[in-house]
């Protein structure tokens, strides 16, 4: 993830979005991020309580997006509430509108069946 970080080519006005799922060293490294590359602080997607699904998710994620976001940080399975999100669907839509996305992975490569290509995100991290 922090390769991921150092690696982006900002532009002034570029957006980070994250959830508020994500793992608190992962939003701490995306505001490090922002702060080097002299942009504004991640935004931060809230994901809806109780999720009931899948379209939910992606819906609130997006609601969030503006003409700015650059990136999408998404986790595959979240650290604080164990959340597997449609991370197919979200890479899906993302890629319709230009967004990169980086996926958190570390939970799910020794969950989930994992199909990088089928995913078709720019960045899935693990540790």
């Amino acid at each position: 993830m922090n390769i991921v970080a150092a690696s982006v080519p900002w532009q002034s006005g570029d957006e980070v979005l994250l959830t508020d799922h994500e793992y608190g060293a992962v939003i701490r490294i995306w505001q490090r991020a922002c702060q080097r590359a002299r942009i504004s602080s991640p935004k931060i997607a809230v994901l809806p309580l109780p999720i009931e699904s899948e379209d939910q998710i992606v819906d609130a994620i997006f609601s969030a997006v503006t003409s700015s976001t650059r990136l999408i940080v998404v986790s595959h399975i979240t650290s604080p509430t164990a959340v597997t999100l449609p991370v197919a669907a979200i890479c899906r839509r993302v890629r319709e509108r230009g967004i990169m996305t980086c996926v958190d992975g570390p939970h799910a490569v020794a969950q989930l069946p994992l199909d990088l290509d089928g995913l078709d995100c720019d960045f899935y991290t693990a540790s």
